[in-house]
């Protein structure tokens, strides 16, 4: 009998450096035009929750906090996480256009991290400031 077909979730891009879980709710946030209190706030539509599992996949999967870490900084319980983290790996094996969501976020995050590494500026062609 034949495994179901997995689709990868989206490669890490390479960061310099691993983001905040701030970085990364700041990101998420403006990618999906919501804002970071709606992202850790009770509202529970549609419009904020699958920016909220995309944050939390992000979170657990670019820092090193733990999930009740993760809980605390999303003014959640730990297992809501979990769940978040769950239903957006699911979500990219359902739907595969949400795999470019998530490359999106990590791109920003790329963009911004080395924009921070360099005071706050781009870096010209050949990656030197």
């Amino acid at each position: 009998m034949n495994a179901p077909h997995r689709i990868a979730e989206p490669d890490t891009l390479s960061l310099p450096v691993r983001p905040t879980v701030v970085q990364i709710l700041d990101e998420v946030a403006a990618h999906y035009g919501v804002t970071v209190a709606e992202l850790t706030g009770r509202r529970r539509s549609r419009r904020v929750v699958w920016p909220r599992q995309m944050a939390m996949w992000t979170a657990r999967r670019l820092t090193v906090h733990s999930l009740p870490s993760l809980g605390n900084a999303f003014a959640r319980d730990h297992t809501t996480v979990m769940h978040g983290v769950a239903a957006t790996a699911a979500r990219f094996d359902a739907l595969p256009e949400t795999k470019e969501d998530a490359a999106a976020v990590l791109l920003r995050l790329q963009r911004r991290l080395t924009s921070d590494l360099h005071g706050g500026q781009r870096p010209a062609e050949g990656g030197e400031v």
